[in-house]
């Protein structure tokens, strides 16, 4: 079977991904959630999951504390440690704990979450966003779309 995503043959596994159900390659398949099936009571193959409606659920997302370059300043500081020692400490090169102190780079979560642990600080933050539907969203804030912004020209 072919890979609904990238588009090669394999193995294809079912995966919801952003609330669509695809089927993906195992590669593809860790950008969603991947469906595992089951079996019925009589043991006669999958359950099919068919058309599922899902519910409106909230997003918990993960940001950035702001002053995160001073947090992390501070408490590597504080431990005694210099830029180059603590950059070999979390294996990554000095000038990348360079840019994090002076705020000119913004760590991914992960690298984030390990200067966390190294450092004993906190820097994510979860935070629950609220799914909206589009055209609720669009009457209440006043907000326009691409297509309200652009004039047709049409050949005569």
């Amino acid at each position: 079977m072919q890979c609904e995503m990238c588009g090669k043959e394999c193995d294809a596994k079912k995966a919801i991904v952003e609330g669509v159900e695809m089927n993906l390659c195992p590669d593809c398949a860790r950008f969603g959630k991947v469906i595992v099936s089951r079996k019925t009571s009589q043991g006669k193959g999958a359950v099919s999951a068919g058309k599922r409606s899902f519910p409106e659920r909230e997003n918990i997302v993960q940001e950035l504390a702001l002053d995160y370059p001073k947090q992390v300043r501070t408490a590597r500081e504080r431990l005694g440690l210099t830029q180059k020692e603590f950059a070999r400490m979390m294996a990554q090169k000095e000038s990348v704990i360079h840019k994090i102190e002076s705020g000119k780079l913004e760590p991914s979560i992960s690298l984030a979450r390990k200067l966390e642990s190294n450092l004993k600080i906190r820097l994510v933050f979860e935070q629950v966003e609220e799914k909206t539907r589009p055209q609720q969203e669009k009457k209440t804030l006043g907000q326009f779309t691409l297509g309200d912004m652009i004039k047709v020209r049409r050949r005569k």
